[in-house]
């Protein structure tokens, strides 16, 4: 479904009673400049971590059919830049692209692609292919000129974990998904053609019959 059409509901069945009387909460209680106190409302185990996003996303699609939404919107980025704030947080980035763009421009809206994909770990080949398909749809047909500059930006370790003894990889898959999402073919294929070569080098010394497609 489209965004307008997508259901943000969240049905309590099958849930704890506990859970359920969390979930029939008002997001739409906390102020447009109160996005710390909505993310720690959604914070502990009774909470179902399925409908944490939802529950983002309905906060600040309120705040912005209220014409606040530049507001709810520097609540979000305040903190992001200025606090520790907890990995449940990360759910609203993606809407707070769509909000911005729709409201601020793309210019402003850039940022918010850019901290989606890194928060979210976009180019990590384990995250949620629906959503980063989307993620780089979106930014390759709104950014067409940008899409070496995105991957530049993008491509920073997560700040949460910045400090921490962690590698960070983009992954090729999505790398060269986008690349071709933004119209880079010849890019993409010296990449695969890079890819592929590094694959035939490695497996040179192993007694393994010659494959035919790489030939």
């Amino acid at each position: 479904p489209s965004r307008k059409d997508q259901d943000y509901s969240t049905p309590a069945s099958s849930l704890t009673d506990a859970a359920a009387d969390k979930l029939k909460q008002d997001p739409c209680r906390f102020d447009a400049t109160d996005f710390i106190g909505l993310v720690s409302s959604i914070a502990g185990h009774d909470f179902p971590y399925q409908h944490r996003k939802d529950h983002l996303v309905r906060w600040l699609r309120h705040w912005q059919s209220e014409k606040r939404a530049r507001l709810a919107l520097g609540s979000i980025r305040d903190a992001f830049e200025h606090m520790d704030i907890s990995s449940d947080a990360d759910g609203v980035l993606d809407e707070a692209f769509h909000v911005s763009l729709a409201t601020e421009g793309k210019e402003a809206a850039y940022n918010w692609l850019v901290r989606a994909h890194v928060y979210r770990h976009g180019w990590d080949s384990w995250s949620s292919s629906e959503e980063v398909e989307s993620r780089l749809q979106v930014g390759a047909e709104t950014y067409p000129k940008k899409w070496l500059e995105f991957i530049r930006d993008s491509s920073l370790p997560n700040p949460r974990y910045a400090r921490a003894d962690i590698n960070f990889e983009v992954g090729s898959k999505w790398l060269v998904q986008y690349l071709l999402l933004a119209k880079q073919i010849d890019v993409a294929v010296s990449i695969v053609d890079t890819l592929i070569d590094d694959l035939d080098s490695q497996v040179l010394d192993q007694p393994i019959p010659e494959i035919k497609w790489l030939t």
